[in-house]
């Protein structure tokens, strides 16, 4: 059987009328129409999945009608919450290299993370120009990613800030932070070890990667004077590359925190 495409819901769509099995929809966003008009083509009688991105839930549905101005749906069956549910992790990572940047939001999207920060530190090479148009695109990555591994939620990419900024931040109750340092083995204590510490319910986590080469020392000292809520942890004695660790991060917390 040939799978069925999938699409998210504009987020302003009605929640009480995703819920409502009686009545047709008409979507009238243009993104959403040229992408099921142009790119993939759906024809009257097509089924489709459409993910509503606040509810998280997905439906069945019908075409019912379609051009390049609406599409209109019939919704059939309102599929079934997950049993399990991803831990809700927030990455703050570092600006890289382009290609390197929209594999790692990719890959970080597959794997369930919820909210990307990108960061301004000493060793980003990556200029943070015309920022609106970057975040367009980071997002639409993210949303492609998400339809093919059949998420129910969009990750939501943040405008880049300092270090400084980030760390002045307030932090959430029942939270766990982590932050990534190279070649501090003997010092600190390993990731697996930090998660297995976890004694508390923990709702949420933060997790902090650096650009390639890490975080310069004036950095670090910042990390050391926010250490009453962010913990520095090992990520082994290989040294990784920047999008490798954040994924390696995200990966051992979905493992040991589903």
């Amino acid at each position: 059987m040939a799978q069925i495409y999938r699409l998210f819901l504009p987020s302003d769509f009605s929640e009480s009328a995703f819920l409502n099995q009686d009545a047709s929809w008409v979507i009238d966003d243009k993104p959403t129409l040229h992408h099921v008009v142009t790119v993939q083509r759906l024809k009257v009688n097509q089924q489709v999945i459409t993910v509503h991105p606040t509810l998280e839930r997905a439906r069945v549905c019908s075409v019912i009608g379609i051009s390049k101005k609406t599409l209109e749906l019939k919704p059939l069956d309102l599929l079934p919450i997950a049993e399990t549910q991803l831990p809700e992790i927030t990455l703050a990572m570092a600006l890289i290299k382009e290609a390197r940047w929209d594999w790692m939001l990719q890959k970080a999207t597959e794997l369930g993370v919820r909210t990307i920060q990108p960061l301004i530190t000493e060793f980003t090479v990556v200029s943070p120009n015309n920022i609106e148009h970057k975040l367009e695109r980071w997002q639409a990555i993210c949303q492609t990613a998400a339809l093919q591994s059949e998420g129910l939620f969009i990750p939501t990419v943040l405008p880049p800030i300092s270090l400084a900024a980030f760390l002045n931040q307030p932090s959430s109750s029942n939270t766990a932070m982590f932050v990534a340092l190279e070649r501090e083995t003997e010092t600190i204590a390993s990731l697996k070890q930090a998660l297995a510490a976890i004694s508390e319910p923990i709702t949420a986590f933060f997790i902090a990667v650096g650009a390639e080469g890490g975080w310069s020392e004036p950095e670090k000292a910042l990390w050391q004077n926010a250490s009453d809520r962010w913990q520095a942890v090992s990520l082994g004695s290989r040294i990784l590359r920047a999008e490798t660790a954040a994924l390696f991060m995200i990966g051992a917390i979905t493992y040991e925190h589903p």
